[in-house]
């Protein structure tokens, strides 16, 4: 009777396994992940919360706006990379990361707010852009 090698015959499901663990890990990664900043729709904040204000005022708390979104921008993006990289090591676990998106929703909001309220009393103002993500991911 021959005797049949069995050892060699068991790594069939090898390059399965590992194939298994690349969609997991793939998976991982679109799942759970907070969202992109530059994605995220502004709240709706009324123009009457800022219809006191001076001009100067109004250019004041549009800048801590901006700056706060920036701020805010970087920090969901640091979500985003945790939520990435829990999301490889255990599945699902991104969801428990925190994520900024009411926050960057009201700041976005209260820009658009501040900056109506300027353009209906013509104050002097440049409006700074949005970090695009290559920007972003260059001062991380």
């Amino acid at each position: 009777m021959k005797r049949i090698n069995t050892h060699n015959g068991d790594r069939h499901w090898l390059p399965r396994l590992r194939t298994l663990m690349l969609l997991a890990a793939a998976f991982a990664l679109l799942a759970g992940c907070a969202t992109k900043p530059e994605n995220i729709d502004p709240a709706t904040t009324m123009t009457y919360k800022f219809a006191g204000l001076s001009c100067d005022e109004l250019l004041e708390n549009v800048q801590l706006a901006e700056a706060q979104r920036e701020k805010l921008y970087k920090r969901q993006k640091g979500a985003r990379t945790r939520d990435g990289w829990l999301n490889v090591l255990i599945i699902g676990a991104g969801a428990i990361t925190q994520d900024y998106d009411i926050e960057i929703a009201q700041v976005k909001g209260d820009i658009i707010a501040l900056q109506d309220e300027i353009r209906k009393r013509e104050c002097e103002y440049q409006p700074r852009q949005e970090t695009s993500p290559t920007d972003a991911a260059q001062d991380t």
